[in-house]
């Protein structure tokens, strides 16, 4: 889903403005069309403004006909949109006249995933309604789709989501080898580092060979396995010179 922020970037009235409320107030996502072949959030907020004299656009989110999804108010203005529902409701408007048109595939999918997402954001808006569900709004032919498709369809994403019992349990044991394996490369690099890094002369190669190490060696500092071999060729040269 993509969504552009066009919050602070609309027209607005000079002096009227919208009122806000708590995110908590928020119960039900309104559904609507826009009643035109096409438009945008901006042509819908300077209709709004100039024709209908309102603050500012009626809808928190318009998806156009691409699919894309323009955010344009924060989730904490009430706009108008649902009449006494505004305060509880937050309005959300597909851009076509869906009387003589469809949705798109693209504005569908771009709904639902919206919805969908806007619910993890405000677990008290339980309720997905078409406008003309609200109160008052009967008469209202919008936003003409089907209300209990739609619905159907959020919850069927989210039951497609959630895992099965074996697919649960065979997630859990790929889990619990996933973290075997990493608890082995782990030990297996720390491993590795201890063996490879590289230090100072250990007290037993100073005790055996004599604590002038440098000049023995260029570079004084070799890992364990590193002065061990050095040692031995030590006694093996100090064999060959003595022997």
């Amino acid at each position: 889903m993509r969504i552009i922020d066009l919050r602070g970037k609309l027209p607005v009235h000079a002096t009227y403005k919208y009122k806000t409320r708590k995110l908590s107030d928020i119960r039900s996502f309104a559904i609507h069309h826009s009643l035109t072949f096409s438009g945008s959030a901006e042509a819908f907020a300077r209709y709004h403004v100039t024709t209908n004299a309102w603050p500012g656009i009626g809808y928190t989110y318009v998806v156009g006909r691409d699919g894309t999804v323009y955010q344009c108010w924060d989730h904490t203005v009430v706009s108008y949109h649902v009449g006494n529902s505004n305060k509880h409701a937050l309005g959300i408007c597909l851009v076509g006249d869906f009387r003589t048109q469809l949705p798109t595939q693209e504005q569908y999918a771009a709904a639902l995933e919206l919805v969908r997402w806007l619910r993890q954001q405000l677990p008290n808006a339980t309720n997905v309604l078409g406008h003309s569900e609200y109160p008052d709004y009967a008469w209202k032919a919008c936003p003409v789709i089907s209300m209990t498709d739609f619905r159907k369809n959020i919850d069927k994403k989210q039951e497609d989501d959630k895992m099965t019992a074996a697919e649960a349990k065979a997630f859990a044991e790929l889990q619990q080898t996933v973290r075997s394996q990493k608890d082995q490369l782990e030990a297996q690099s720390n491993a590795l580092k201890a063996a490879t890094e590289r230090i100072e002369a250990p007290k037993w190669f100073v005790e055996e060979f004599g604590g002038n190490v440098e000049k023995l060696i260029h570079e004084p500092t070799f890992s364990k396995e590193g002065w061990r071999t050095l040692a031995v060729a030590l006694r093996a040269q100090s064999q060959l010179q003595f022997g």
